[in-house]
């Protein structure tokens, strides 16, 4: 029977990691590069010290652009330029699966890989160019590597987490609140460790914040005060920051959001939120089967990062609302949750694994696009707009457009580098797009029909057009906004290519 349930429990394990592994180079393979994407190719492909340099002016640490570049000498097309965070997003939950398997047992574990590698926001991140996979992977690994080091007593392992843990904050922000968290989880399970173990740890933990000094000088404070700050905390992130009149309910509502966006539905993320608490309890009262001061210090673990993320909000330093800005706390939900699977009968538990991971397709036909939506996220739409754009769009035109619209279009033009704009500035200026058309914009989008409004206004006046003077217009980026697609051109869901003014 027990020879059996292996094989099974093997099975389980090869089925969800080549599913997740097809589920993201598909849609690797079929989206184009969104916005944020093609911003981070086109700023890694000059030389070096240009992507470095590049690198300093977006909101994320420089480790994924500098990879990119290196990627970009192979070759720029999307899956390749995808397919450091895609394996990352493949590899992560894996390393946790060994780590929690260490720790809670095979179920908990096989729970944990499932959840991170089937939830379909986790799936949609592995498939972009984006940092998040990349530094959960390194945390995974931090994890994993530290166990070793605090049960062996070898400083050498405590030498490599702190490398990893390096990896992580050159990776991105997001993994702030784990590494603060990690740092209690250490001093929690110090009990019985070398001095040559401890003074590693220290040292390590001492070069960490020189790291956070470093990025702190040369590039958050170049957004303080930033019109670029101010739209995140005002705009588009501003439910993820406390607001007056939901002070008192913001960490209650915001760490339920949390589990929305692992979950992708409410009520799943209801539930995962309650099983995340009632597996904190289980550690706290040692009801998990593993050593009770092991099993405190997981659970202090688990928590903190929440707690260090609402603190962070209410500073108004981090966002801590459902999205991918915070997955990282979507990482020790699934944890949580696993650890309670893992305490439950070991038949039932295996049952409900084999259900879950049956009912999987009904979860991931609710994948989210993180802001473009299926019916226009698709690689093809982009390589028809272009067409369009050729056959009907004369040379030298000039042309209004987002900057979004412009990043994308760019890349798929064959730009070989990211073109600078003028900082914020309330004249529009021109680039070049494919040799063809003078691109103007400035450093807005308009995601609303007032703002798309007030954008051709002012081109309109800079440029000394009448009302009626007619005007190519581009409105794709994150949200097209200006009417609804013309449905016998299916690209213009992704971009809509019209003249303003020429009815």
């Amino acid at each position: 029977m027990k020879r059996d349930f292996d094989r099974w429990a093997i099975i389980f394990v090869i089925a969800v990691v080549v599913a997740g592994l097809a589920l993201r180079l598909r849609l690797a393979l079929l989206t184009y590069l969104n916005p944020d994407e093609a911003l981070h190719a086109l700023l890694a492909f000059g030389t070096l010290r240009e992507t470095i340099r590049n690198s300093i002016g977006v909101t994320h640490p420089p480790l994924l652009a500098v990879i990119t570049h290196f990627v970009s000498r192979i070759s720029r097309t999307e899956l390749a330029l995808r397919l450091v965070p895609l394996m990352a997003g493949c590899l992560f939950p894996l390393l946790l699966f060994v780590w929690l398997r260490r720790l809670a047992g095979s179920i908990a574990a096989m729970a944990v890989l499932f959840l991170l590698t089937l939830a379909p926001n986790t799936i949609m991140l592995s498939a972009q160019l984006r940092s998040y996979t990349l530094a959960l992977l390194f945390l995974s690994a931090a994890l994993l590597v530290l166990e070793e080091a605090l049960e062996s007593g070898r400083w050498r392992m405590m030498a490599l987490y702190s490398f990893l843990l390096w990896l992580c904050i050159v990776s991105d922000y997001s993994v702030a609140w784990f590494v603060g968290a990690a740092g209690v989880y250490v001093l929690l399970r110090f009990r019985g460790s070398s001095a040559p173990v401890k003074a590693t740890w220290f040292a390590g933990q001492l070069a960490g914040l020189g790291l956070y000094g470093l990025l702190f000088r040369f590039q958050v404070r170049r957004y303080r005060g930033s019109n670029t700050e101010r739209e995140a905390v005002t705009g588009w992130l501003r439910q993820a920051f406390p607001q007056a009149g939901h002070m008192l309910v913001f960490p209650f509502k915001n760490t339920l959001a949390q589990f929305d966006y692992l979950m992708l539905w409410a009520p799943l993320g209801g539930l995962a939120l309650v099983l995340f608490a009632a597996a904190v309890w289980l550690l706290w009262s040692g009801r998990t089967g593993i050593e009770r001061s092991k099993a405190r210090a997981l659970a202090v673990l688990l928590v903190l990062p929440f707690l260090l993320g609402i603190a962070g909000a209410y500073a108004q330093q981090f966002p801590y609302g459902g999205s991918r800005h915070t997955i990282v706390m979507g990482l020790f939900g699934a944890i949580g949750i696993a650890i309670f699977v893992g305490t439950l009968p070991r038949p039932a538990a295996f049952l409900l694994l084999w259900g879950m991971l049956l009912l999987s397709p009904l979860w991931l036909r609710m994948r989210d696009y993180d802001g473009i939506a299926a019916d226009r996220n698709q690689k093809l739409q982009i390589l028809q707009c272009l067409d369009y754009m050729r056959a009907h769009i004369p040379p030298d035109t000039l042309v209004l457009a987002e900057r979004d619209t412009f990043n994308v279009l760019a890349y798929y033009e064959g730009h070989d580098k990211l073109l600078e704009w003028p900082g914020e500035t309330r004249y529009f200026s021109e680039k070049l797009l494919g040799g063809r058309w003078r691109i103007a914009t400035r450093d807005y989008s308009y995601s609303t029909e007032d703002q798309y409004a007030a954008a051709l206004g002012a081109f309109r006046r800079q440029y000394g057009l009448g009302e009626r003077d007619p005007v190519w217009v581009l409105d794709g980026g994150w949200s097209a906004v200006y009417g609804p697609p013309d449905e016998k051109l299916p690209f213009t869901r992704a971009v809509r290519v019209f003249q303003a003014g020429a009815r």
